[in-house]
């Protein structure tokens, strides 16, 4: 958050480890370029990367830029993309 608060994303990830199925979504908009070694957000910050299914963010926070990401894999950018067109380029 916006105070400084974080997500238990180690509990998070523990609980989708023990749940198969279970789709781990981080919001890195407050953490991108600012937490983590290498500024990859909070998950990289708390060691779970890659146990998230998808990081989402927005790039006018730390990039100072339009527009947002989600990072996931191939077959989930498939299912956005056929799915969810109409707001791929929405704000």
């Amino acid at each position: 958050s916006m105070d400084g608060d974080f997500a238990p994303l180690a509990g998070l990830a523990e609980l989708k480890r023990r749940h198969p199925g279970l789709l781990l979504v981080v919001d890195e908009a407050h953490a991108t370029l600012v937490c983590g070694e290498r500024g990859g957000g909070a998950a990289e910050a708390a060691g779970v990367s890659e146990h998230v299914d998808l990081h989402i963010g927005t790039l006018s926070k730390a990039f100072g830029a339009h527009g947002g990401f989600v990072g996931c894999t191939r077959s989930v950018k498939q299912l956005l993309v056929s799915a969810a067109r109409g707001q791929v380029y929405s704000t």
